[in-house]
């Protein structure tokens, strides 16, 4: 049996966190049989542990020794920004293996934390250990008899979970493309960051030659200059249920000066109303400046009361609809839509074209309530200007297509 390890990275607070090192303890608490078809056959065998950062001047060696070893630490080992700025320090998570056969050969492994929906990162995780469920027949055929174990956290309650051996979980090998555009407007930190908790997005812009195919409302609104907008979606805890994360739009009339006149576009990936893994919905906005406007670091913004649902958009949504178990790395949402003609000025939604400098404020938001994070400058934006014969751009409007 080798050792058991600790994993690299993780979600929300744990995301980024390094590999196994030398000062996280792995403390295991627990073991349960794993039975073949018949009653008394053992096949393998369920550790629980937990793993976290009790101290920063000593380490433990992880591998299986009896006693284990401990020694000190290096200063090196100590600074602030490895030991003490870990997020495991003082929390802890827990870890279940499944080894198969009776000389442990490794399968699999799962990494818990209590979840308190008002959250907004995971918490101190305790664990008294994994049992396997006598409530089920024993007489189950191998791999179908479940096991079950508690979580809790200082002050919240207790979690109880299952979960079976041979179960199916997989990642989805739906919603993962990229997006498409030249445009990457935010981007998520490689670690978890208290201070900037963006997603990544991309916006791509294209014209279309031939407008014959639209719809009335939408020719008579648009050239057919459209916009698509693409999350990089991860998982966070929003503090509430049914939290949002995107960005917004807002138009800068130069690199460093914004022009708020229209208000902003934006894009948000809503969690399930139950668990932080689904998606909801998706909404394309419209903030009126006197709603929310820059430098404000928070509006009373709530993504369904400002949706865009005018024929004239054609917003498109992929997914069209709530999925779940994609909110979380490697998944993507977009939308797509069309954007009015152009003109010196607009009364509602602004147009958004090649060269024209924007900056996109990280958006995140829970209940009624939306805060946003500011981007450095505005930045130029690239794409297609290709358009149908007969639109209008001449002189200096090109510049803005």
């Amino acid at each position: 049996m080798g050792t058991l390890v600790v994993p690299k990275g993780g979600i929300v607070n744990f995301k980024g966190v390094a590999s196994t090192p030398m000062y996280v303890n792995q403390v295991c608490t627990s073991i349960a049989p794993h039975y073949a078809t018949s009653n008394t056959a053992i096949d393998g065998w369920v550790f629980q542990c937990r793993n976290g950062i009790q101290e920063c001047d000593r380490q433990m060696n992880l591998a299986i020794v009896n006693p284990p070893t401990i020694t000190a630490l290096t200063s090196a080992a100590t600074t602030s920004d490895t030991c003490y700025a870990d997020q495991r320090y003082m929390n802890y998570r827990v870890q279940t293996f499944y080894y198969t056969g009776l000389s442990a050969t490794f399968s699999w492994s799962r990494q818990d934390s209590y979840w308190n929906s008002s959250n907004t990162t995971y918490m101190n995780t305790g664990s008294p250990g994994v049992v396997l469920d006598a409530s089920l027949s024993l007489a189950l055929t191998a791999n179908l008899r479940t096991y079950v174990f508690p979580t809790y956290d200082c002050c919240s309650g207790i979690q109880l979970n299952h979960f079976a051996t041979a179960g199916s979980n997989t990642n989805p090998a739906t919603y993962v493309a990229v997006g498409a555009g030249t445009n990457n407007l935010t981007s998520a930190p490689a670690a978890y960051s208290s201070t900037d908790w963006c997603m990544s997005s991309n916006l791509k812009l294209e014209g279309i030659t031939d407008t014959s195919s639209l719809a009335a409302a939408v020719t008579a609104y648009s050239d057919g200059y459209k916009a698509t907008s693409t999350l990089s979606l991860e998982t966070f805890l929003g503090g509430a249920l049914g939290s949002w994360k995107g960005y917004c739009m807002v138009y800068y009339s130069s690199q460093y000066v914004m022009d708020n006149t229209n208000g902003s576009i934006c894009h948000v990936a809503v969690q399930a109303a139950d668990n932080v893994y689904g998606v909801a919905s998706q909404y394309l906005m419209h903030v009126p400046s006197g709603t929310w406007a820059p430098p404000a670091s928070s509006g009373s913004v709530s993504p369904s009361s400002l949706a865009l649902t005018d024929a004239k958009y054609s917003v498109t949504y992929d997914p069209t609809s709530a999925i779940a178990d994609i909110y979380y790395a490697g998944h993507y949402t977009s939308v797509w839509w069309y954007q009015p003609k152009y003109a010196s000025s607009y009364t509602l939604v602004a147009r958004y074209g090649k060269s024209n400098f924007v900056g996109a404020y990280c958006m995140m938001g829970s209940t009624s309530t939306s805060w946003f994070i500011p981007p450095a400058s505005g930045v130029s934006l690239t794409g297609s200007v290709a358009l149908a014969a007969g639109a209008v751009v001449l002189g200096s409007a090109i510049l803005a297509m």
